[in-house]
């Protein structure tokens, strides 16, 4: 069961949506929730000094301005947090931190048992989508993450999780019938894709994996059914979630052989792109 919850601070509304998700689940497990903001100075000074202008009066003023605008951020981040916390009456606490961003998340990440961020959260330095940092941040964390997208935020389900047999499909699995109370998710859905042209033994093979994911589903108190599907993942795996009334989509995203993780790769960006869909994500 979950006790401890991370949000990441931005201004960004995608920050706000990620705080009233994970304030619902933080009361339905009775969980404290933690916010953190990280101020970067080194990045402004790395940003300036990029612009080749030393330390003119020009370099100065744009210091300046930058270290106020993330002053801002951070400030607003936080204030956006405890407002949401308070609304939702759940045990929380904010805090501002200094440093690189991504490594203080990672320090962070490793004293919660989840992390919730919202799929639009500026990416930072070194990131040009957000999905990267989400990757980065599962990779060097090493737990799972639970991505809010525009589904309300309670109930979290109903669910379908995206099953291939790998380990990280597994431990994503774990992960989640572990961290999340039935109660807010009810029904699970466990979709295993399948080539068209895939053969009878494929398939029934397949079918078999599966049916003990939604074994182990059932045994931690979830209402679990089977699904199994033709079709590339890509396309397959969101237009059945659509069908199905999904709010959450749980995924290994990240942890498979190289041809896996393209395919299970591209699956998760569209997500984070698409934004419909709350992710669960593990490695």
């Amino acid at each position: 069961m979950i006790k401890r919850i991370l949000v990441p601070l931005d201004r960004s509304e995608s920050c706000r949506t990620a705080t009233r998700v994970a304030a619902a689940l933080a009361a339905a497990a009775d969980a404290t929730l933690d916010g953190v903001a990280v101020f970067d100075l080194h990045a402004i000074e790395d940003s300036t000094a990029s612009m080749g202008i030393g330390s003119s009066p020009f370099a100065r003023s744009a210091r300046e301005d930058m270290v106020e605008d993330e002053r801002d951020e951070v400030l607003t981040g936080l204030r956006h947090f405890e407002e949401e916390c308070r609304a939702a009456g759940v045990r929380s606490s904010g805090a501002v931190r200094a440093g690189d961003t991504t490594a203080r998340l990672v320090e962070e990440i490793h004293g919660h048992d989840l992390t919730v961020m919202g799929g639009r959260t500026l990416p930072g330095e070194g990131f040009e989508h957000s999905e990267e940092l989400i990757r980065h941040l599962l990779v060097h964390a090493a737990r799972p993450m639970l991505v809010a997208g525009r589904a309300p935020a309670t109930p979290l389900g109903p669910a379908l999780l995206g099953w291939d047999g790998s380990l990280a499909a597994a431990q994503a699995l774990q992960s989640f019938a572990l961290l999340f109370p039935p109660a807010l998710v009810g029904r699970v859905t466990v979709a295993t894709l399948h080539g068209k042209a895939a053969a009878e033994g494929a398939v029934l093979a397949a079918r078999n994996q599966a049916e003990i994911a939604v074994g182990y589903l059932r045994a931690h108190g979830f209402e679990a059914e089977l699904r199994v599907e033709a079709g590339e993942a890509r396309d397959r795996l969101p237009a059945l979630a659509r069908s199905l009334g999904v709010r959450l989509v749980i995924l290994g995203a990240y942890s498979h052989t190289r041809l896996q993780e393209l395919v299970f790769g591209s699956v998760t960006r569209r997500l984070v792109d698409d934004g419909e869909f709350h992710l669960f994500l593990d490695r």
